[in-house]
């Protein structure tokens, strides 16, 4: 992820996947890239890990 990241350097990631990768909405955040997801689902538990 960091090496896509560093040869692409995107201002932003939109994921259009049902799958939510967190390890690449992580690193982006790292480095201020602002994140889109559409199309995108969490379940309810997911979503509470996440909040923390």
């Amino acid at each position: 992820i960091g090496r896509f990241l560093n040869h692409w350097r995107p201002d932003i990631l939109i994921s259009l996947e049902s799958d939510i990768w967190p390890m690449m909405i992580c690193k982006t955040h790292q480095r201020g890239i602002p994140v889109m997801l559409a199309s995108a689902q969490m379940s309810e538990s997911s979503l509470r890990r996440w909040q923390r």
